[in-house]
């Protein structure tokens, strides 16, 4: 991919760079930072838009839907060794249509439209191809902003004529262990969540919920960590802290990374409930990789039709996840 189809975000005083591909989803492809002297990057395959046969990394937007999209047709399929489970289907409005494991956003060129040393913009407008999976009129605009140490994704989703419902979220993918330094199961985890909730072998949700307090600093030793859904937020934002113990803090070097979510009222009116906001944790140790993943709903939604966003005509739904580096 050509340079100039790249766009960056810089912060000089802590070595922050944050680079934007719109032709691969709109997203944040790259986040390298200065630690004691030294750039890392942070982003697992930043920048690296090759094809993989595992997880392909970086920082995609999943929309309209998070994680799997089983029918019990689907599953019934699955269960007898058949069918693919990257990919689905949803029940609609009478009509069963297929969608891709986390949707389509991910897999789409978005239009830059705007961009100066500030902020970076790009859209999204569906078409033919997206009403394939997604029957809606929509327009998504993202907004990255780089102030000091945090890095802000905002999503505003648009709604055509006809409404919609959606889940959304990010499959956020860090290096680890951050920095380079030190170890992957050095790495101490802790966030806002405050229950387990179940999965399935086909990554579903069981129904089944544990209460779990996770602001009690933990290791990623723990292998439980590596594939787990959480939720029971508490607080107006959900957060998860990834912290390198090998870096000291006000050292001179980020020692943490923070990643949040919340939703931006529109005139003073929330269209979230706070029991839909999840935190989704993946990694796979051996390859160094960690994702803290920002959810609002859950697996299957679109069938199910809990943990849904439901815009009425021409109405929006503003959506962030930030990324801070803690120092």
């Amino acid at each position: 991919m050509s340079e100039d189809k790249l766009f960056k975000l810089q912060n000089d005083e802590w070595g922050i760079t944050v680079t934007i591909s719109p032709e691969h989803g709109g997203e944040i492809s790259s986040i390298t930072v200065l630690f004691e002297g030294s750039v890392k990057e942070v982003l697992y395959r930043g920048n690296d838009f090759s094809e993989v046969s595992g997880w392909r990394g970086r920082a995609p937007l999943l929309w309209p839907a998070v994680g799997r999209s089983y029918t019990q047709a689907y599953l019934d399929k699955l269960k007898a060794g058949e069918g693919d489970p990257r990919f689905g289907e949803y029940d609609l409005q009478g009509k069963t249509l297929p969608i891709p494991i986390h949707g389509f956003a991910m897999r789409k060129p978005w239009e830059p439209y705007i961009t100066d040393s500030d902020s970076i913009l790009c859209s999204l407008t569906s078409d033919g191809e997206t009403r394939r999976y997604y029957p809606f009129d929509f327009k998504i605009e993202v907004e990255y902003k780089l102030v000091g140490t945090k890095i802000t994704a905002t999503y505003r989703i648009i709604s055509g004529e006809d409404g919609m419902c959606f889940s959304i979220g990010n499959h956020i993918s860090f290096n680890l262990p951050l920095g380079g330094k030190g170890m992957y199961e050095d790495t101490l985890f802790r966030s806002s969540a405050r229950k387990v909730l179940e999965l399935t072998e086909y990554g579903m949700l069981s129904g089944i919920e544990k209460d779990m307090d996770f602001s009690l600093v933990r290791s990623l030793a723990d292998e439980t960590l590596h594939d787990m859904v959480t939720g029971g937020i508490t607080r107006d934002e959900a957060y998860i802290e990834l912290l390198n113990p090998c870096f000291v803090k006000d050292k001179g070097a980020p020692y943490g990374i923070r990643v949040s979510q919340r939703e931006i009222p529109i005139s003073g009116i929330r269209k979230a409930n706070p029991d839909n906001f999840l935190l989704v944790l993946w990694g796979e140790p051996d390859k160094g990789y960690f994702c803290p993943e920002p959810w609002y709903g859950g697996p299957n939604s679109l069938n199910t039709k809990e943990g849904l966003i439901h815009l009425d005509a021409g109405e929006e739904f503003l959506w962030e996840m930030g990324v801070e580096f803690l120092v």
